[in-house]
């Protein structure tokens, strides 16, 4: 990989301005893994890259001297990084990443001052109960907890448990029933 590295430097610096190569790794310290789609970019020029899913990179025409590799990754500190690039040459430059400056260094986190409020929770039935005693029309309210497990049935066996809505069975599965019973007498 080293000759592949020094021979596109090499053709990037015989087309005009004198170029380097920049390569490595971004990887987030805490987690220990290497990052997929962080930016790497050089400051003032228009070369940026994002890692691949290993977290590497690869800057080719990154202009020789000194320059600052941007390195950002969402949720983690950005890092500015000072480099001093030979002409033609590779370098490379693992990055780790940290939420350090967001968090502190130290192991406590202080949270600002925050209130908890709470409701008193009631049960669906006496919310039902409720909701149908002081409604300004007639209306039924039912919970979902008297319905039982309704979800496991068909929707033929959930509508009898409406209000207003009468169950009617077919003929034939009454006599299917009613014959064999008789038949185990």
């Amino acid at each position: 990989m080293g000759l592949a590295l020094f021979t596109i430097a090499q053709a990037a610096e015989s087309a005009g301005a004198p170029t380097a190569v920049v390569t490595g790794r971004v990887q987030n310290v805490v987690t220990g893994q290497y990052l997929n789609n962080a930016r790497v970019a050089v400051r003032d020029t228009g070369e940026v890259a994002f890692t691949d899913e290993s977290g590497t990179y690869l800057l080719t025409r990154v202009p020789a001297g000194s320059i600052t590799l941007e390195v950002f990754y969402t949720g983690l500190d950005a890092q500015a990084i000072p480099l001093q690039l030979a002409p033609g040459r590779s370098i490379v430059r693992n990055v780790e990443l940290t939420s350090a400056a967001r968090y502190g260094t130290g192991e406590v986190v202080t949270l600002d001052p925050f209130v908890a409020v709470a409701n008193r929770e009631t049960d669906a039935q006496a919310i039902a109960s409720n909701e149908q005693r002081f409604a300004p029309n007639l209306k039924n309210v039912l919970s979902t907890d008297s319905l039982g497990d309704v979800f496991g049935s068909s929707v033929g066996e959930f509508l009898k448990f409406v209000p207003g809505v009468v169950a009617a069975y077919d003929n034939a599965s009454i006599i299917r029933a009613t014959k064999s019973a008789t038949r185990s007498v």
